[in-house]
């Protein structure tokens, strides 16, 4: 059985707490949400190692909008902190398990300086737009 992940004020402390995170966002109503929570569950023990958590899929569901996740099932991810996948959770019990043995062998410290490089870029681009003036030459 998959823990429930209570609600929006648990999540910082969950991240923080756990070397790897998977949420799960299912609707047990539907075939696809039962289909990918066995896959979970069965993924779940053959990795002890990762921290699995359900949110179960409600309209409207505060967790759901944290992430942008529009349709159940979805998936988000964490390694150490870093955010790594939010999206559909469409994978079969190996494709779900490739997935998180990836995640465990990434350089975190990698990923997290290329987010950085990617912020300071896209604020970059940002200011610019905000001051088209500025490159328009020595205006001191």
């Amino acid at each position: 059985m998959v823990a429930t992940l209570p609600d929006q004020d648990t999540l910082d402390a969950l991240i923080a707490a756990h070397a790897m995170l998977a949420i799960v966002f299912d609707d047990e109503g539907s075939e696809a949400g039962r289909s990918f929570r066995t896959v979970f569950e069965d993924v779940m023990q053959r990795m002890p190692e990762v921290t699995f958590r359900r949110a179960p899929w409600s309209e409207p569901n505060a967790l759901a909008g944290l992430f942008g996740i529009e349709a159940a099932p979805a998936l988000v991810l964490f390694r150490e902190g870093v955010g790594l996948y939010c999206g559909p959770a469409k994978f079969s019990a190996p494709q779900f398990e490739a997935m998180l043995r990836r995640a465990k062998t990434l350089d975190i410290d990698q990923v997290r300086e290329e987010m950085r490089r990617e912020r300071q870029a896209e604020s970059m681009i940002a200011m610019r737009r905000a001051c088209p003036a500025g490159r328009r030459g020595n205006l001191a």
